[in-house]
């Protein structure tokens, strides 16, 4: 069932990006992250940057990979396209110095230089130690990684707190990109405690939401 699922995933998003190329003057594209649970099996599929993880036990488990020019499999694929990599001032790799992404929906003026529209899908299994799934944008995780999320998630009162708190922690630190996190309760919510070091931190932090939080890298 779950090849199927997978299977399915993965034409929906060709299609989708199919139809995106139907549009007149459709200059723009976009990253892609979706989760699909269907029983205990969790299928995540993964286009550019965006970002999903699991809360396993209070520990974060990374399910995606972002695709980024600088990997080294995604650099090979772009440059023997025609496509150039390189790093700009900021110290982002970009496609042809403009597009951080070396896979995306849409962005169709760079599929001749290698920027493609399939999608990573993982399948994984769920268990009653599964506490919560987050979804986010590089705008939130470019700025704190997914065991600071964790931890953050971890100490809220609801997921709806939760995705709130990370969003507003990414503007905090600094981020001026798109941030915008989703928060799906599983099973494990509320279960299983920060370490105890971690907990201290994600307090910290909790007092100081109308204040300027700089730094989350003792987590």
């Amino acid at each position: 069932m779950q090849s199927n699922l997978s299977a399915h995933i993965q034409t929906i998003i060709l299609q989708v990006d199919e139809q995106l190329n139907s549009i007149q003057h459709m200059q723009s594209g976009s990253t892609a992250c979706m989760c699909v649970i269907h029983n205990n099996k969790l299928v995540v599929a993964n286009i550019g940057d965006s970002v999903a993880f699991l809360c396993r036990e209070a520990k974060a488990l990374d399910l995606t990979v972002s695709h980024k020019p600088s990997i080294k499999e995604e650099k090979e694929r772009i440059e023997a396209c025609g496509g150039r990599v390189s790093c700009e001032l900021d110290g982002v790799a970009r496609v042809n110095e403009r597009l951080a992404m070396s896979r995306a929906l849409g962005d169709f003026s760079f599929r001749k230089y290698g920027v493609i529209s399939e999608p990573d899908v993982g399948v994984f299994e769920l268990t009653e130690k599964d506490c919560f799934l987050v979804l986010g944008t590089d705008g939130v995780f470019d700025m704190i990684t997914s065991a600071q999320a964790c931890a953050v998630v971890n100490s809220c009162e609801d997921p709806e707190e939760g995705a709130q708190e990370l969003v507003s922690l990414a503007a905090q630190l600094g981020s001026h990109d798109n941030a915008s996190a989703v928060v799906v309760r599983l099973e494990g919510w509320g279960l299983y405690e920060n370490p105890d070091d971690v907990r201290l931190r994600a307090q910290a932090y909790s007092y100081n939401r109308g204040g300027r939080f700089r730094s989350l890298s003792h987590i």
